[in-house]
């Protein structure tokens, strides 16, 4: 029987590894560089294998389509600075008086994890990509932390392949440089996740027990109206009060998100206070469906496409 198995799987492998699709084989070239016809070709079967059905993308209505659009025809050079983990924090520093209070302590920003000096390092700390997307070590206690074993999948978090952009080619990642950062465990509540469009936040969403298992989010208007949607984390039945530092934070949100057609700005509120988390340009990649489904379009409907490749970001209402 295991023998049964194993040339079963081995025959699996073969059989993709000589009858891969159309979509399978110009994926696989991304690191090499596409052409804008396989660029366009990707994303669109991306959108159906996820959908199940092609964007329109001549006439775009839903959010999802808006966010594919977006991919293709809206390269602005900001993205690359704010998408960056690195360099978003100085963005949110020349947006944000006094926004140093805000920022979520950093022990040291690494080109390679052998200039890590973990006995310098406290007990408790974070080391993530600046460029990844679940490059992630949340160490609660370094003293059981395998050193060895985290060096050697940080070294590949370097790796090109690993650049979140050839994921599912949101733009704003491509040209980021790799970083590590180490940072501090933050002991927060939940994340407050603001959508912004040109210019305006319009509602948000709140995160509990994020990057884990456990992971749960409902969305609200301003107003902290509990709004009828969910988006690939299921919805949670506890009620949140708003904090002290609401009005704040949405004040913020509304300054970082003014160079943009649409940003999601994120924040970690704590117990008494709240700190700046990330900015995300690409909601899922645009690839999860909301649910009802009409939410897609409802909140398509906030967000003005600009004009195609526009390279200074402007944005025009």
């Amino acid at each position: 029987m295991r023998l049964f198995n194993f040339v079963k799987r081995a025959l699996k492998k073969l059989f993709k590894l000589f009858f891969k699709t159309k979509f399978e084989k110009i994926f696989d070239k991304r690191f090499d560089g596409l052409s804008n016809e396989e660029l366009k070709f990707c994303i669109l079967e991306q959108y159906k294998q996820w959908h199940g059905v092609y964007p329109n993308l001549e006439n775009p209505k839903s959010f999802n389509e808006k966010l594919t659009w977006e991919k293709l025809y809206y390269h602005n050079p900001l993205m690359t600075i704010c998408a960056d983990k690195v360099k978003s924090r100085d963005y949110f520093l020349s947006k944000v008086n006094e926004g140093y209070k805000y920022l979520v302590k950093q022990y040291g920003i690494y080109d390679s994890p052998d200039e890590i000096d973990f006995l310098k390092l406290p007990n408790s700390f974070v080391l993530k990509s600046n460029w990844g997307s679940g490059c992630q070590f949340v160490v609660k206690d370094k003293s059981n932390f395998n050193i060895k074993k985290a060096k050697k999948e940080m070294k590949g978090w370097m790796q090109k392949e690993r650049n979140h952009y050839f994921a599912s080619f949101e733009t704003g990642y491509k040209d980021i440089i790799p970083k590590i950062i180490c940072e501090e465990f933050l002991q927060f509540q939940y994340k407050l996740e603001f959508f912004c469009f040109n210019g305006t936040p319009k509602f948000f969403w709140i995160v509990f027990n994020d990057k884990t298992k456990e992971v749960q989010a409902n969305f609200y208007k301003l107003n902290w109206e509990k709004m009828p949607i969910e988006n690939h984390y299921p919805n949670f039945d506890k009620n949140v009060e708003k904090p002290i530092c609401y009005e704040i934070i949405l004040d913020n949100a509304k300054k970082m998100c003014e160079d943009f057609p649409f940003v999601r700005c994120d924040f970690y509120v704590t117990k008494n206070s709240y700190r700046f988390s990330e900015m995300t340009f690409f909601h899922w990649g645009g690839l999860q469906s909301f649910k009802p489904a009409k939410w897609d379009y409802i909140i398509g409907d906030m967000m003005i496409l600009p004009p195609k490749n526009n390279m200074l970001g402007k944005i025009i209402n």
